[in-house]
């Protein structure tokens, strides 16, 4: 799959970037409901913003790096409605691209470590 004189690999590619932009199906990641969900008490995916695409050398595998838009809710004690910010996390996903070309995200990482050290002082 090293070249694309037919748009093989563009296409490819595109399939992967609708694949990580279906926040339904890749928030019901396991990966998604341990490393992202817990930064806040509700955490909203507002869209799924691909910046590159990597795929294998058979194109069989990819790596897809991407901004995820999130919205994050706080409750805080004393008050009825909660607090709220957004943010963009960054997040690779990882996965595969079956013969027909349909691509299936696998795995997702997400960089949180900002949001755990901000945890509350003892």
């Amino acid at each position: 799959m090293a070249k694309d004189e037919d748009g093989t690999i563009r296409a490819a590619k595109q399939k992967v970037r609708e694949a990580i932009t279906d926040i339904v199906s890749v928030s019901a990641l396991s990966d998604w409901k341990t490393g992202l969900a817990p930064i806040s008490n509700t955490t909203v995916a507002r869209s799924i913003e691909p910046v590159y695409v990597v795929l294998s050398s058979d194109g069989r595998k990819f790596n897809a790096k991407a901004n995820v838009h999130v919205l994050l809710n706080y409750e805080v004690e004393g008050r009825s409605d909660p607090i709220s910010m957004s943010d963009t996390i960054s997040a690779n996903f990882l996965g595969t691209v079956d013969a027909q070309g349909v691509a299936k995200v696998e795995h997702a990482r997400f960089r949180t470590e900002d949001f755990h050290v901000l945890k509350p002082a003892e």
